[in-house]
């Protein structure tokens, strides 16, 4: 199958990493690592119990709650290290119903909100700390959150507290993206386990989408991705083979089934969205139209899925398997697949759920499965 055992170089000529370093922290410019400005002790203190492990949310804030009372006791540390901020504290600060606090920071306000939270808000150079204590039951909120503030404010701009850029204990984990360019008229979806060690596995369905025509035995089909053509013969009314671009025996797929063997995440809206399109291009041989399933190449664990509708309009989804070893470091990454050439490329987290990866070709934004709208 000539045309898609390609997909190791489709692979390897896609984007993927980010398009500028990244550092933990709050904004273009962050430098501080917000969940080493305190300690778990300081935190137990403010809290009146231990608290759990922080959560960094990889965009300046650091979250805690209480070992305990769980999230009736939560605790936000916040820097914001982007230009101005000396002017939004002063535009903040003037407001009626903040507190000012001396010896803390450059300058400090603290505002206790009725609802159940303190947020103590530290401008120190042109970096603004925000901490915030929710505890209703929190007998001084007001001071356990200033203190928790203070030692904020000691570390901050101490070598202690820059941030690190995660590493794999970051990336490790089951991700999805749609890889398909601003061009492209499908898409492109794969998923991506990354293990602890490094070692991955990629799975890639990228959809080809155009017009079949057949005349004597011959099938071509003319898409904005590619231009495929070769022989065909039928079978019997569930089965057909073709050769040239595909080499590959088809199965009928029953209507209202999913492909086997296949994650759907890769489908999407499977077959409640009937295919269409335009004037078809040629004749079709009525035996073709349907949903197929077959296999495509062995060597990359290839499955190939072929929707034709009537109209002569067609998606072919190839998904194919490839694994390797990923090494990062300073934000950069180096992908090793067993089968072709590596890539090198940046990476950013966008929050403990999301990354984003950019080779020299773009960039592709990775989603944790189980989060947000993916499955």
């Amino acid at each position: 199958m000539r045309n898609l055992v390609c997909l190791v170089a489709l692979f390897l000529g896609t984007a993927l990493g980010a398009n500028a370093a990244f550092a933990a922290g709050g904004g273009a410019g962050t430098r501080t690592d917000p969940c080493a400005l305190v300690t778990p002790d300081e935190v137990a203190d403010a809290f009146g119990e231990p608290p759990g492990p922080p959560q960094n949310d990889g965009i300046g804030g650091c979250n805690y709650m209480g070992s305990k009372s769980g999230w009736e006791t939560q605790a936000a540390i916040s820097v914001d290290e982007n230009p101005g901020r000396a002017d939004f504290f002063d535009a903040q600060a003037s407001q009626g119903d903040r507190l000012t606090i001396d010896d803390l920071g450059d300058r400090a306000f603290a505002f206790d909100s009725p609802g159940g939270f303190t947020q103590v808000t530290v401008l120190k150079d042109e970096t603004l700390l925000t901490v915030t204590i929710s505890a209703a039951s929190l007998e001084d909120r007001v001071g356990a959150t200033t203190e928790l503030a203070r030692a904020a404010a000691e570390r901050l701009g101490t070598e202690a507290a820059l941030a690190r850029i995660p590493g794999l204990e970051a990336l490790a984990g089951r991700w999805f993206a749609d890889a398909a360019g601003p061009a492209s008229a499908t898409t492109d979806r794969r998923e991506w386990i990354i293990e602890p060690d490094g070692h991955w596995v990629m799975t890639l369905a990228p959809e080809y989408s155009g017009y079949i025509a057949t005349q004597d035995g011959a099938w071509r089909v003319e898409s904005q991705q590619a231009s495929l053509s070769g022989d065909y013969d039928i079978d019997d009314e569930d089965s057909f083979e073709t050769s040239g671009d595909i080499e590959a025996a088809w199965s009928r797929i029953p209507e209202g089934d999913m492909p086997k063997g296949i994650d759907p995440i890769f489908f999407g809206i499977w077959s409640s969205v009937p295919l269409s399109g335009n004037a078809p291009v040629g004749p079709l041989d009525p035996a073709l139209v349907g949903y197929w399933q077959a296999d495509g190449d062995p060597d990359i664990e290839e499955r190939l899925v072929w929707r034709i509708s009537d109209s002569g309009y067609a998606v072919l989804t190839a998904v194919s398997r490839l694994e390797g070893e990923l090494t990062v470091e300073e934000g950069r990454f180096a992908l090793e697949p067993e089968a072709g050439d590596g890539v090198q490329g940046t990476y950013r987290l966008m929050g403990p759920d999301a990354f984003e990866t950019t080779d020299d070709l773009g960039t592709i934004r990775w989603q944790r499965r189980g989060t947000g709208i993916v499955p």
